[in-house]
């Protein structure tokens, strides 16, 4: 299924991720290159003489750190898909034909502490005739008023489809309850 992307969350998300996962690498080389630093006035040092709860707690936050940079690689991969879809419908929007799709199904998502969030899936026909599905958040009120069964306006390139969220336009409201 097709989803519709941002350019803009896609850069932020990219330099985020970068910059955390930058910070959290260099928390975990900077610790890890401490735990093993012993100091001058110890040689040939002191086997009993470290605490083992300080290095557990440093091999903690040097763990926590990998673990972070992994979590932000992730996020960085996210926003590279992010960027990619966003440059297509942009594409889209600049060389796309005007065509009609039709509203299959509307979903909501309730999250704990964030609120709801409505999305909206489109079946469309592609340049070739083969049939696609669209998929893209939309607001509430839109949510509300839409069904199943509708004929919205969107734009067709290729095996590519958008829908303008900000303007949605119902062609033909055949609704089926």
């Amino acid at each position: 299924m097709k989803t519709q992307g941002s350019k803009i969350g896609g850069i932020i998300m990219i330099v985020l991720g970068a910059i955390f996962a930058a910070l959290f690498l260099g928390i975990a080389i900077y610790n890890s290159s401490t735990m093993s630093e012993i100091s001058s006035s110890e040689w040939p040092g002191n086997p009993y003489g470290s605490d083992p709860q300080f290095e557990m707690a440093k091999f903690s936050i040097i763990a926590g750190s990998f673990f972070a940079t992994l979590i932000c690689i992730a996020v960085i991969v996210l926003g590279v898909f992010t960027l990619k879809r966003g440059v297509t419908n942009q594409k889209v929007v600049k060389t796309g034909r005007p065509s009609t799709c039709i509203v299959e199904d509307l979903r909501s998502h309730h999250f704990r502490h964030g609120g709801w969030t409505y999305q909206l899936i489109v079946s469309y026909k592609d340049d070739n005739g083969n049939p696609h599905r669209y998929s893209t958040q939309i607001s509430r009120y839109d949510y509300e008023d839409l069904r199943r069964g509708m004929k919205l306006e969107c734009l067709v390139a290729g095996e590519e489809c958008y829908i303008d969220i900000n303007n949605i336009k119902v062609v033909e409201d055949q609704t089926d309850y």
